[in-house]
This record gives structure tokens, sequence and C-alpha cells, in this order.
């Protein structure tokens, strides 16, 4: 590719990312731009054409990121597990690239999947398993993890074979695991209940505190349909939502109780 057409193709990124969310705004970001280019050019600066990479401010808005189901559950969650101390802890399909990673920085943690990862990180381990049938025997983890997955199982998106009680058996595998006295961490979608084929399913913020019948709830939090962060609120004022987050902490009632 030639230098002018490498050129060409940074600048119109921009557009092809926000030309039709900001349609007017667009350009009068780009006319900033290239007012600032021409400003840093006659200071002395060098700005080859093959090499600008426009990176558009729209005034009106917030550029820090932040927000949003993955955020808040991520900091949460973390909060949550860096108060548990566990010696290993593990998780079940979480993001990588958020609370699997972010936590090894105060523990190990053991990550389990049917998709390897593609990196390698100190204090990241990783193992191939299945959510329908865990390698661990009963009562084994002291401390367990499941974020924005469950509501995945069976329905074939990543692969996964295609079974309409996925959710149910993967939510009782979890409970199954978790030692006596041990914690889940666990997340979905939550509101008025349905499947989303083959995406997603919305659960009734309350159908997991009913099925996990060896755990008790510690916590429920939850991101809003507006996106607000509310710490430990009561599940039943949100069956009627439409698309929030349910941040959960259960822990696994110890043997003879």
């Amino acid at each position: 590719m030639s230098d002018s057409l490498k050129g060409f193709w940074r600048f119109i990124q921009p557009f092809k990312a926000y030309g039709f969310k900001y349609p007017v705004k667009i350009w009068s970001a780009y006319a900033d731009f290239l007012k600032s280019k021409s400003q840093f050019k006659k200071m002395g600066g060098q700005v080859p054409f093959r090499y600008i990479y426009p990176s558009l401010y729209f005034k009106a808005e917030d550029v820090q990121s932040g927000g949003g189901h993955y955020f808040y559950q991520d900091t949460w969650a973390l909060k949550k597990l860096a108060a548990i101390k566990p010696d290993m802890h593990y998780d079940i399909g979480s993001r990588y690239d958020g609370f699997t990673g972010q936590a090894t920085a105060f523990c190990p943690v053991t990550a389990i999947d049917i998709r390897p990862p593609s990196f390698t990180l100190p204090g990241f381990h990783f193992m191939k398993g299945d959510i329908l049938k865990l390698p661990f025997d009963d009562n084994a983890l002291q401390t367990l993890s499941c974020l924005h997955t469950i509501e995945h199982i069976g329905l074939g998106r990543y692969g996964d074979q295609i079974n309409p009680n996925g959710y149910d058996e993967a939510l009782l595998e979890l409970q199954r695991v978790v030692a006596p006295g041990g914690y889940l961490i666990l997340s979905m979608p939550v509101g008025e209940e349905r499947v989303e084929f083959n995406a997603q399913r919305v659960l009734d913020p309350e159908n997991c505190i009913k099925k996990l019948t060896e755990m008790e709830l510690v916590e429920f939090s939850i991101v809003t349909d507006n996106d607000q962060f509310i710490e430990s609120t009561v599940p039943g004022l949100y069956t009627n939502a439409r698309y929030s987050c349910g941040l959960y902490l259960f822990k696994k009632g110890k043997k003879g109780q």
C-alpha cells in the first residue's frame, strides 16, 4: 500500500467509527484536527501524511471510558475477591482482559474455559474445561467466579452444545464445586425473563437465588437499565427491568447446616 493510501486509510477511520453517530459534529472535529495539525507543523513538528492518526475529540461527550456492565461488574467483583483473599481463585468463562487478568494483581487465578488464551501472564493459569462438567471434585474450591457467562450456556454462541437447560445445569455445577464456607461471585443479565436466541438469556433477578439451594445470598448489587451502579439492593425490585446486570455474592453453607 502506498504512503498516500496509508494516510487516507487512517484519516477516514474516525468517520467510519463516528460518522453516523455524530453526523454534524464529525466535520467540526475533523476541522479541529486539521487546525491542530497545521499548528503543529508551523511550530516545527514533522507530520508525514502516512503516519497521521486522527483521534477526534467530541467536546460534548465524555472522552474518558467507564460505565457499562463490564466496568461496574469487574470493579465490584475485584473488591469482593480482594476482601476474601483466597490462596488461589478459580474463574469460569469471564473475560481475560478484565476481571480475570486484573485479579492476578493480588492473587493467583486459574481460568477454566473451552477456549484457551493467546497470552501468558504471571499468576495466571489455564485449564480447559466445560462449565457443565467442571474438572473438580465436589466442595473443592474456596472462591469461584462466573461473570456475564452463564446466560450464554447451551445457546451455541461460543461453539458450545445446544442445550435448553444449559443455564440451570451450569448453575448447579457451580454450586457443586464450591466448598462449604466458600464463595461464588456471579453476574448475569437480569430483568423480564426471556431467551434472546442465540445471543443470551435475560434472567429474573431472583431466579438463581431460588435455584442455589445450598447457598446464602450475601450481597446483590446491580447495574441498572440507565447504567447506574446500585450497591446492596433488593433483587425483586428489578424483575421488570429491560436489560440490567445482576451482581451476586453467594456463600455456601457449611456441612451440617
